[in-house]
């Protein structure tokens, strides 16, 4: 025997209805106990001194949940990824000398909320037959690494030894791509 979801065309009209009675109610609840909560607190307060507390406390949990859930929202699409960033230059002249460079930003956010940063920098530079050595430069960073609400907007925060070493004002910019303060990285699972 098939289980019948909707019986009649009219009965998914009902349940959004009811779903919205039981939303409605679950907000009056937390409205008076909001209204009893300041009306301790606030014993000698006018009405609309009582009322603007209550609208300001709501307006707080509605702003907290909305960062809660950009947080986790962020945290989820980041955790368990690797974000690159590469750039390089080159030029020759009419010598047969040039120069190269290349740089690179690698970060591991690993599932545990640990993350390695590494950034490589390499040059080199020759002319009229001549060539320095190349040079490379490499610094790798550990730490924990956290999506964090800083002035009103969603940040990646990475710590080393509890001091924030890093952070960026982040997005997500589709598929493969994520935004640090408002340059592209690619993002890639790992």
């Amino acid at each position: 025997m098939t289980q019948k979801w909707l019986s009649y065309p009219g009965e998914l009209h009902v349940r959004g209805r009811r779903e919205r009675k039981q939303q409605f109610a679950a907000l009056k609840r937390y409205l008076e106990q909001e209204q009893e909560r300041v009306d301790r607190e606030m014993p000698g307060a006018t009405d609309k001194e009582r009322a603007d507390a209550v609208v300001a406390k709501l307006s707080d949990s509605l702003t907290s949940s909305r960062e809660k859930k950009a947080i986790e929202s962020l945290a989820a699409v980041l955790r368990g990824k690797k974000l690159q960033r590469e750039q390089n230059q080159s030029d020759r002249d009419y010598s047969g000398g040039g120069f190269y460079h290349e740089a690179s930003e690698t970060l591991h956010l690993l599932p545990d909320h640990t993350f390695r940063y590494k950034k490589r920098r390499f040059s080199a530079i020759s002319g009229s037959g001549l060539a320095l050595p190349p040079s490379e430069q490499t610094r790798t960073e550990e730490g924990i690494w956290a999506v964090e609400i800083i002035a009103g907007a969603p940040h990646l925060v990475l710590r080393m030894d509890g001091s924030v070493c890093k952070s960026w004002r982040t997005r997500d910019g589709g598929m493969g791509v994520q935004y640090l303060d408002s340059e592209r990285w690619e993002r890639y699972k790992m």
